[in-house]
């Protein structure tokens, strides 16, 4: 007995992390930004998004969208399958009342011997009770396999939070750029309503000619299809949230974009934090350690079983007398079993659980280097946003120079009024390219703070 239970407990592996198994050699490729040991993902979601509005429609959607309740039941789950698991080496215990009743064939050997039949009713009260004893630790690591398997599903709980979290807020930001885009072009169709009087008085004057006015006019058409088109966009976006929430279609209120801010300062610490912060880098490690824990315990499938059964009762074949003390019985059976020849199940079953091990660390190496990847190109779209958005107003205040210059051209009669034309619908274009790369920005900011493990907390 000595001998086996040492020999047990030398093939049970010590659980590493799979960070511990191979140090990933992680890198951002942004080695000119300063890295910061406080990642933005540190902070809780309402400090990131200010806006009081935002934090409405996020703390709804955490309380009561579909996919979130989902999570939270298969954490039920998980817990019920735990709570199993907790009990696996206690023992088993079964309560048997029955009445048999038998007669005898007349046409057998015995049933010619005593020339009649026989009727017997016997009555029985049994408890019966086995127990396995955890000699190798193998209920101790299925214990273990499936605690990690819960806390997979928590972890699995943490992601869908957090990528909530990050579409209610791109969503809503959206909504913020669409009115704003909505308002430029309306004051737009104002101005060319206006101006297409002007240019009629121009054409009055001889200044300009019918092909002028005509221009003005289908520029103004132009504008006004682009604000249906931006309307039915914020109808869509509104229903989009209120879909995350669980709510029907309907409409939201919201801020405007100017006022809307995150974090100047872009903190996101080390690569390795990655592993501290991301859910789904958890998720793929606790997949592992489970993985790991069933390997482990399909290994002990190899060694011994020693279990214990008892039963106890009441047995007669007179009910009146069924609990009388000479109608008591008992067994005690202590057992081994030893598999030797199961169609090689046990070595199957192990074998997979290894090669499943491996396909989990796999998983979870390509959630790392994912994780990095996605921090590298957010890190590298966020510059490129902020750089785009500067040169942008720069360029739309030069097309309203350009405008100027135009129409006093025009006016006087020494320019072409199709510059005008030209230099409004430029105007126009790059003002709303400036909206998205705002737009653009504030979105970079909050898939840096997903991708960096944030929005959960």
């Amino acid at each position: 007995m000595v001998v086996f239970v040492l020999s047990g407990c030398k093939t049970l592996r010590p659980y590493q992390s799979p960070a511990q198994k191979e140090v990933l050699n992680l890198s951002f490729r942004r080695d000119e930004l300063p890295q910061d040991s406080l990642s933005m993902a540190d902070f809780r979601w309402r400090e990131v998004f200010p806006d009081s509005l935002l934090q409405i429609y996020i703390q709804q959607v955490l309380d009561s969208n579909l996919d979130i309740r989902v999570a939270l039941v298969n954490i039920e789950i998980a817990q019920a399958y735990f709570n199993q698991a907790q009990a696996n080496n206690q023992p088993i215990v079964t309560f048997n009342p029955d009445v048999t009743y038998s007669t005898n064939s007349l046409n057998t050997q015995f049933g010619q011997i005593i020339g009649h039949r026989q009727h017997l009713t016997q009555y029985t009260t049994r408890f019966q009770a086995s127990w396995e004893a955890d000699v190798w630790g193998k209920f101790k690591t299925q214990r273990q396999a499936v605690a990690a398997n819960q806390l997979t599903t928590i972890s699995g709980h943490q992601a869908i939070s957090a990528q909530l979290v990050a579409e209610v807020a791109i969503g809503y930001y959206q909504l913020l750029a669409l009115d704003e885009q909505k308002k430029i072009m309306q004051e737009y169709v104002k101005s060319r309503s206006n101006y297409i009087e002007v240019t009629k008085a121009l054409k009055a004057a001889g200044t300009l000619t019918e092909v002028a006015v005509k221009q003005s006019e289908a520029q103004l058409l132009n504008i006004q299809s682009q604000l249906v088109k931006v309307a039915y966009d914020i109808e869509v976006q509104e229903n989009y949230i209120r879909f995350l929430m669980g709510l029907s279609p309907g409409s939201l209120r919201r801020s405007v974009l100017d006022s809307t801010k995150i974090s100047e300062k872009i903190q996101y610490g080390v690569p390795m934090q990655l592993l501290e912060n991301r859910p789904d880098v958890r998720m793929a490690e606790f997949a592992f350690m489970t993985a790991f824990h069933q390997s482990n315990a399909a290994r002990l499938e190899f060694y011994p079983s020693f279990t214990i059964s008892a039963n106890t009762g009441l047995q007669s074949i007179d009910i009146e007398k069924l609990f009388s003390p000479t109608s008591l019985l008992a067994t005690v059976v202590g057992g081994l079993a030893q598999p030797i020849l199961n169609r090689r199940q046990i070595k199957t079953n192990y074998n997979v659980k290894l090669l499943q091990e491996n396909i989990s660390y796999l998983n979870w190496k390509k959630t790392v280097l994912q994780g990095t990847r996605e921090v590298a190109n957010i890190l590298k779209f966020y510059e490129s946003q902020t750089k785009i958005a500067e040169l942008k107003q720069a360029e739309y205040e030069k097309y309203l120079q350009a405008i100027d210059f135009s129409q006093s051209l025009v006016q006087n009669g020494m320019g072409n009024y199709l510059e005008v034309i030209l230099a409004n619908e430029a105007a126009l274009n790059t003002r709303l390219q400036y909206i998205q790369a705002r737009l653009n920005r504030l979105n970079a900011q909050v898939q840096l703070y997903r991708a960096l493990g944030g929005g959960w907390k």
